[in-house]
């Protein structure tokens, strides 16, 4: 009877036969199967955002603490498949106190496209020579291993497996066997690890990386407890005050808008650093990037009180 509440059908007990009762069977466990699938969380909403701070050393002794903010906005189709767009804020900070390492700044632009299949969310990542590799894997149980496939590491086993409240949702929280400060200890499901959401699961010496807080629907939780949850980093729209680029991703031409009459020298560079162009503007300009591969870019916009770095996505249309 309850299958015939379901399915919206007249029954009487009194005319089931047994074919009658397996066609209702299966239509039920069909109708609760479907709507099932259908409240699989969607982890990549529109406006989700991840604040994370990071502190490293790079190759010239140089210590750098970085504010970051990662925001998904709007969305693109790539190889026939809908990616969400990741865009980031980041506010650099030279704490090593040499002037010869530079004074920072803030950058913006595009980080990645990220797509979901069911627990699993898939980033868009040509660096590492392949169209699409997998960032996390939410479907696991205990024992089994934990890959960091955005940075090509194995970041441990799973051995406990409980739940935590995230926003008013019940979401799975994976422990693995890591105990080094340097290695992450937990994900929790579509929302990253303690370490960040980009952010490597195992971390140089002295390096040092936190997920500070995560927000969806307008709700923030925080994640690493006693630190600031940074959703501004003074940025307004994850654009320059003085200029925007668009369109993000890009096919045939980039534009360059300031808000006022602006000169600029636009240095454009391959995600290797390699400069592959440069011109002079003395106002909104458009560059043509016709000629370029597929991959990502790097625009360094040289005005006389800013210097701004925008990564940008080149893609075959």
């Amino acid at each position: 009877m309850i299958f015939c509440l379901l399915l919206g059908l007249a029954c009487k007990a009194k005319t089931f036969n047994s074919i009658t009762m397996k066609q209702l069977i299966l239509f039920g466990a069909f109708f609760i199967l479907t709507n099932v699938s259908r409240a699989q969380t969607n982890y990549l909403q529109e406006g989700t955002q991840w604040s994370v701070s990071s502190t490293y050393v790079d190759g010239q002794s140089c210590v750098w603490h970085e504010e970051i903010l990662y925001s998904v906005q709007g969305d693109t189709l790539l190889n026939g498949s809908t990616y969400k767009k990741l865009l980031f804020k980041k506010e650099k900070q030279n704490i090593s106190f040499n002037p010869n390492c530079g004074f920072g700044g803030f950058s913006t632009g595009l980080e990645t496209l990220l797509r979901q299949n069911g627990k699993s969310l898939f980033s868009y990542k040509p660096l590492v020579g392949v169209t699409e590799s997998l960032l996390y894997n939410f479907d696991l149980s205990v024992g089994d291993s934990v890959f960091d496939l955005y940075h090509l590491s194995f970041a441990g086993k799973v051995i406990a497996i409980d739940s935590i409240s995230i926003n008013g949702l019940n979401k799975a929280r994976f422990w693995t066997d890591s105990t080094s400060t340097l290695n992450a200890n937990f994900m929790i499901e579509g929302v990253g690890h303690n370490l960040g959401f980009l952010e490597p699961m195992i971390l140089c010496i002295g390096c040092s990386s936190s997920l500070n807080c995560f927000k969806q629907d307008a709700l923030i939780e925080t994640i690493t407890q006693g630190q600031a949850c940074n959703f501004d980093l003074s940025l307004p729209d994850f654009q320059s005050n003085t200029f925007k680029a668009f369109p993000n991703p890009f096919t045939e031409s980039v534009s360059i808008q300031f808000s006022t009459q602006k000169n600029a020298r636009i240095n454009v560079y391959t995600i290797t650093g390699a400069l592959v162009k440069t011109i002079q503007a003395s106002g909104n300009t458009s560059i043509n990037t016709s000629s370029f591969p597929s991959g990502v870019y790097i625009l360094a916009i040289v005005m006389e009180t800013e210097i701004a770095y925008i990564r940008l996505l080149k893609t075959d249309g």
